[in-house]
C-alpha cells in the first residue's frame, strides 16, 4: 500500500510540473539567477561610504545587469567558435565518407581493366560515376564582333539518386554570372537483379556460352523502360551479343563505321529465342 501511495504522490508530482511546466521554469530561472547574483548584491549591499550604504534593489540591478552581459560576452564569443567546429566536424564526415568510398570503387574499376574484355568495359566503366559532357557551344554572329551572350550545352548522366547533387555541381562549377537551365529532363532507373527474369537471362546466355560472366550495369543510354517505369512496368535492357576480342565496339556507337559481325547477330538471336522461351 505504501508504495502505491508513492507512486501516485510522483505520478501527481509529474503531472503538476508538467501542467504548469511555464510557471516551473520562470522559477528555476529566477533560482539560478539569485544563486548568480547573490555574491554581487552582498558585495554591493557592504560597501559603506560614510554613513551611506546602497540599497538592496541597487545591488540587485547591478547583478542583474551584470549577468545578462556576461551571457551576452559568452554567446557571442562561443557560439561562433561552436559553429565554426561542427562545420569543420561536417567537411571532415563528409571528406571521409567520400574517400571510404574511393578505394572500393578504385578496386572495381582495376577488376573490370583486367578481367573483361575491351568490347565490355566501356559499357560498364561508363556507369560507375555521373558524367557530364559539352557537346554544343554557341556565340556571336560575326566574327569582328565580341558577343554579348554564349551558351553551351551539357549532356549530363547521373546514376538512380544522384540527380540533384549533378545539378548542384554544374551550378557550382559554372559559376554565379552563368545561368543553368535544364533543357531536357529524365529519370534514372535500378532494377533488382534476383529477380525470375534474370534468371532466364542468365540461363539462356549459359546455354549458349557456359564460360560467360553476368553482370549487372546500368546503361548509361535512355530506353523505353523510362516511360514504362511511370506506368509500374519494370524494364530490363538485354541484347546479347558474342563479340570477338579484337572489336572495341562501345565507341562505335552512334559513330561512323557502326557495325558488328554476323556470328554476334546469329549469336543474339538464339539466346533470345531461347530467353523468350524460358521467361
Amino acid at each position: 500500500m505504501r508504495y502505491i501511495i508513492i507512486g501516485f504522490v510522483v505520478a501527481l508530482v509529474a503531472f503538476l510540473v508538467w501542467y504548469f511546466s511555464s510557471i516551473v521554469a520562470y522559477i528555476l530561472i529566477s533560482a539560478v539567477l539569485s544563486l548568480m547574483g547573490k555574491p554581487i548584491v552582498d558585495f554591493i549591499s557592504s560597501i559603506r561610504i560614510r554613513n551611506w550604504s546602497p540599497p538592496r534593489f541597487l545591488g540587485a540591478t547591478i547583478a542583474l545587469i551584470t549577468i545578462w552581459i556576461l551571457f551576452i560576452v559568452f554567446f557571442r564569443i562561443m557560439i561562433p567558435l561552436v559553429i565554426a567546429q561542427f562545420n569543420e566536424l561536417g567537411s571532415i564526415y563528409v571528406q571521409s565518407l567520400v574517400a571510404s568510398f574511393a578505394e572500393p570503387i578504385n578496386s572495381i574499376q582495376q577488376f573490370i581493366q583486367n578481367y573483361l574484355p575491351a568490347s565490355a568495359q566501356g559499357f560498364v566503366l561508363g556507369t560507375l560515376r555521373d558524367t557530364a559532357n559539352v557537346t554544343m557551344l554557341e556565340a556571336g554572329y560575326k566574327q569582328n564582333v565580341i558577343p554579348q551572350s554564349a551558351t553551351a550545352a551539357v549532356d549530363a548522366r547521373f546514376l538512380p539518386g544522384h540527380e540533384a547533387d549533378v545539378l548542384s555541381t554544374l551550378e557550382r562549377l559554372a559559376g554565379e554570372h552563368v545561368q543553368v537551365e535544364v533543357l531536357h529532363r529524365d529519370i534514372a532507373l535500378d532494377a533488382p537483379f534476383d529477380s525470375d527474369i534474370v534468371g532466364a537471362m542468365r540461363a539462356s546466355l549459359l546455354a549458349e556460352d557456359p564460360e560467360a560472366s553476368i553482370l549487372p550495369y546500368c546503361l548509361s543510354g535512355g530506353t523505353d523502360n523510362k516511360a514504362l517505369s511511370r506506368l509500374g512496368i519494370r524494364g530490363y535492357g538485354f541484347a546479347p551479343l558474342q563479340l570477338p576480342p579484337d572489336i572495341d565496339f562501345v565507341p562505335m556507337f552512334h559513330g561512323i563505321d557502326e557495325r558488328v559481325p554476323v556470328a554476334s547477330l546469329e549469336f543474339g538471336a538464339r539466346v533470345l529465342r531461347r530467353f523468350l522461351d524460358l521467361a
